[in-house]
Order: C-alpha cells, then structure tokens, then sequence
C-alpha cells in the first residue's frame, strides 16, 4: 500500500496535497486548523486564520489560458510562502482555484494578523511576471481569529471569508 505525502490517503499524521502548487488541500487544511484550535484551547491563546482571494482570477485565466493562470497561482503560493515564513506561519493551503488560507499558530493576535496582511498586499503591489508578461494580480483578504471570531474551522473560515467581502 502507497503511502507518503503525495498518495493522497489521510491519517493523524499525513496530509494531502495540491497537485498544482504542493500546498495542503482544504482537508489537510482542515485536520491542521482543528489541531491548532486545540493547541489553542490548552493554552488559552489565539490562532489566526488568513482567508486570500485573487481579484478577478477568472478573467486572467480567460484572457491568458488556463497556463498562465496555473503559473501565477504558483508564483502566488510562492510569495505567499515567503510572506508567512517572515511571522512564523508556516500553513499555507490552497483550498480552492484561487483561494489560499495561512494559520498563525498559537499564540497570536489581531496585530500580527494585520501585519501579515499588510505584507501579503505589498507583495503584491509589484507585477507577477508570467513567460516575459507582467500581470498586476490583487488579492483580497479576510482575517479571523479563534476564539473571538469562532469555536470551529469552517466557522472561522466563514467568518474570514465575509470579512474579505466587507
């Protein structure tokens, strides 16, 4: 039996992978956050979720293949990447075409949340180069923090997704 990062199958210890961009898929994403909400609970702390949409990833992905937009959600994840190991949050998953979560683990704050976004935007401000074609891409993010704005993963990441929407 296969077994190991890649084969897909789930247990205590593994996760599973986006075939695109490695990053955790929503499941590992899920399995990781409930760990951290209990890490949380014992320690009496916070964990922060950041929920980061690509505005108008559709159109992009319309207008220049499906190609590109597989190579700029990987120079997406990239720079997410390098965003969240500057504060420590090293779970980054890609839950969906072009929607990412980080989790700062505990302990954290509001205050670090927001500086980590801030960071993600200024990534951002520069253009993403594509096969020699710059493509300005703008994320948008939503913050949401355990306990204050949920008990539950998919709370907190509703909770995240409607803050972005604000």
């Amino acid at each position: 039996e296969k077994t190991g990062p890649h084969s897909g199958k789930h247990s205590s210890s593994m996760l599973s992978y986006d075939a695109l961009t490695g990053l955790p898929d929503r499941p590992s994403f899920q399995h990781h956050f409930s760990l951290c909400i209990g890490q949380a609970r014992i320690k009496q702390s916070k964990v922060g979720l950041l929920f980061i949409d690509l505005d108008h990833f559709k159109r992009i992905n319309r207008m220049l293949g499906p190609g590109v937009g597989d190579e700029l959600l990987c120079s997406v994840t990239t720079l997410l990447q390098q965003c969240g190991k500057a504060v420590g949050a090293n779970f980054i998953a890609r839950l969906s075409g072009d929607e990412f979560a980080i989790i700062l683990p505990p302990p954290t704050n509001t205050r670090l949340a927001e500086k980590l976004a801030d960071r993600i935007l200024k990534k951002f401000e520069a253009p993403v180069t594509i096969k020699s074609r710059d493509i300005f891409v703008t994320p948008s993010i939503g913050i949401s923090l355990y306990p204050n704005d949920g008990e539950s993963p998919p709370e907190l990441l509703r909770n995240a997704d409607t803050a972005m929407e604000m």
